[in-house]
């Protein structure tokens, strides 16, 4: 009609498709020695990845193998990353392919367990690297690999802060709500009731 407002459709650019977000990568890792354009770096840096990401000794069965250790908010993953060549049109190509170990609800069936942040490491003086998740609530679960270890409440935590492990004590180290500094032994919490 006449003297109506003109309506915009939406239309795709023909350079840049449109992606679901449900089906949006997760992880992009980039080559350094390909250069990258200035509008697909800073698409890269624009997205967030909602995990903390660590590399540790954790494969069972095989404690001299390193796996990519990928914390969610209510699950634990644990990949390694195997390169693979394909001969696919004359060349060599070469990729990589993340396979999942095995993958860990948190907390009890992960419904009463948001993670904050992780360590791992040699808990107990062990050949293997062990993980350790703290949560929202200044809670620690530990996992022995495909294992749940134990889950200990850290005392008068109201919010949960930084952990570090420090292998020459043993011991895990973390800051209060109070702004101080704790420091607990891997071997008084696994003996805490």
């Amino acid at each position: 009609p006449r003297g109506a407002p003109a309506r915009a459709t939406p239309t795709a650019s023909p350079r840049a498709p449109r992606r679901d977000p449900a089906r949006a990568p997760v992880l992009v890792v980039v080559s350094p020695a390909r250069a990258l354009s200035r509008a697909r770096a800073r698409a890269l840096s624009a997205r967030s990845l909602r995990a903390q990401l660590l590399v540790g000794r954790a494969v069972p069965h095989d404690p001299s193998r390193n796996a990519l250790i990928i914390l969610h908010p209510r699950k634990l993953v644990v990949c390694t990353v195997d390169a693979s060549a394909s001969g696919e049109g004359g060349g060599q190509e070469q990729y990589h392919a993340l396979t999942t170990q095995y993958a860990h609800k948190l907390g009890v069936d992960g419904e009463h367990f948001t993670a904050f942040n992780m360590v791992i490491g040699p808990f107990g003086r062990t050949r293997k690297d062990l993980i350790c998740v703290q949560s929202m609530d200044g809670r620690l679960q530990v996992f022995d690999q495909d294992a749940v270890s134990f889950s200990r409440r850290l005392p008068g935590a109201l919010l949960p802060g930084p952990l570090c492990y420090v292998p020459s004590v043993d011991a895990f180290v973390t800051g209060t709500s109070d702004l101080r500094v704790e420091s607990y032994r891997y071997q008084v919490l696994v003996a805490a009731t």
